[in-house]
């Protein structure tokens, strides 16, 4: 009784209904517990597991539409096993680095790491941006992005790659690719009490790059005037009082509440994202293993009007 329940047609009905509510949910809410896509996918897994029992045991896969049939159902439950697990698993880290910075593999070292409920504990591996080539239309729209990297591997060996929009690059199970975004890096040295320490401030195309300033209370933003002659306007605020307004070229240098902040250099930054999503070649295999079902499908209907 339970059995043919749960492969019989009123079950799938209400399963599809389930899953197609949750997921219209979770596209206007945006932001719903990852582990409520458990109990919305398993009625219809459950369905389509018990049809598949119920093709392969008592049909006995006798005719080509029976082994179509099976193959269907295989097929979704594949590919949902597939997209279950890599929801569960794939996690995400972006960064923007200037040319000659370097992110190590690790979701600490990251400025946003993404993940669900799996995460990983990261390769290790460095990450370097060589160079950065931008080229835009006549009209400044964005006509090319390129940017070399150099992975160095933390067994030793070093790969040097070229990433452009559109075209990831696969390592070890990782996928390296550009986010896209781009702009203006300035980099500084702030000499205080303790010592320099330098820093980076990634400016956006429009407007300005926000920062604070390491253990201090000063923040502050940089706005390109000039990129060809690298000048940057710098305006520097505490409690709510502006300190310093001002246009800096590269090597400038400017006192302030007894520090002293040197531009260094300008050069441009590029967006990365490293994204591990093992589990997706599960979900291609389902979509190979739909595809042969519907050959078979197509081939015994075929075959049936051939000798009808």
């Amino acid at each position: 009784m339970i059995f043919r329940f749960l492969k019989s047609r009123t079950l799938t009905i209400l399963a599809i209904t389930v899953a197609a509510a949750f997921f219209g949910y979770q596209a206007y809410a945006e932001d719903v517990e990852p582990l409520l896509f458990l109990p919305a996918a398993l009625p219809l897994v459950t369905n389509l597991f018990c049809c598949l029992l119920d093709t392969v045991g008592r049909r006995k896969l006798r005719t080509p539409k029976n082994w179509a049939f099976a193959l269907f159902h295989a097929a979704i439950l594949v590919v949902a096993a597939g997209g279950l697990l890599s929801y569960a698993t794939r996690t995400a880290g972006y960064v923007r680095l200037a040319k000659e910075q370097e992110v190590i593999d690790h979701p600490r070292q990251y400025e946003h790491w993404s993940t669900r409920l799996l995460s990983r504990p990261g390769t290790g591996m460095a990450i370097m941006v060589k160079d950065i080539v931008v080229e835009h239309w006549p009209s400044r729209e964005l006509k090319e992005l390129q940017t070399a990297i150099e992975i160095v591997a933390p067994a030793g060996g070093i790969e040097r790659h070229t990433l452009a929009i559109n075209e990831p690059l696969s390592y070890r199970g990782l996928i390296i690719s550009l986010t896209g975004f781009y702009g203006p890096a300035a980099l500084f040295t702030l000499q205080g009490p303790d010592g320099p320490v330098r820093g980076t401030v990634t400016i956006p195309l429009r407007g300005p790059g926000r920062f604070k300033l390491p253990e201090m209370l000063f923040t502050g933003t940089m706005e390109v005037i000039d990129f060809e002659n690298k000048q940057l306007r710098l305006i520097l605020m505490s409690g709510g009082r502006t300190l310093v307004d001002t246009v800096l070229s590269e090597g400038d240098t400017i006192r302030f509440e007894g520090q002293v902040l040197q531009l260094n250099h300008v050069t441009l930054w590029s967006g990365l994202a490293v994204v591990s999503d093992p589990w997706r070649y599960l979900v291609y295999a389902g979509f190979l293993l739909f595809l042969a079902g519907i050959i078979v499908f197509y081939r015994y209907q075929l075959a049936e009007r051939q000798s009808g």
